[in-house]
């Protein structure tokens, strides 16, 4: 967390979603117990942000962009619990990420160089 009273950081500019993809906690934090994610509620959410590469058909980048709802379940019993960002499976492609380092240190090269476009769009992806 930050200090109180540090400036809030984080992304600005929020982008049209393509999909919205619900996470529901399974289980009860404190015994196990499944849950039903009937009547949960929407506790926080978040947009994910992922770039495409083209190919020669449709040559460039594209990005795709997911809001992620995150819920919470109460039980008779009075206790919550909260589906977090972060928990789950892991693409394995994230998780070894070292073979994809040439072209990220290109994308962040195309970004440096396109910070400051006249092109907002341009512009707004270069900076993100």
């Amino acid at each position: 967390g930050k200090q109180p009273g540090a400036p809030r950081i984080g992304r600005t500019p929020v982008f049209q979603a393509h999909e919205e993809q619900a996470h529901y906690p399974m289980v009860r934090a404190g015994c196990g117990q499944t849950l039903d994610p009937a009547g949960a509620i929407a506790d926080t959410g978040l947009q994910s942000v992922d770039l495409h590469w083209g190919n020669p058909v449709a040559p460039g980048l594209t990005l795709r962009v997911v809001d992620h709802r995150y819920y919470e379940a109460s039980r008779a019993c009075g206790h919550h619990t909260r589906a977090r960002a972060g928990q789950g499976a892991v693409d394995p492609l994230l998780a070894g990420i070292t073979p994809h380092a040439p072209a990220l240190a290109t994308l962040r090269t195309a970004c440096e160089q396109h910070r400051g476009s006249d092109h907002g769009k341009t512009h707004a992806l270069a900076v993100e």
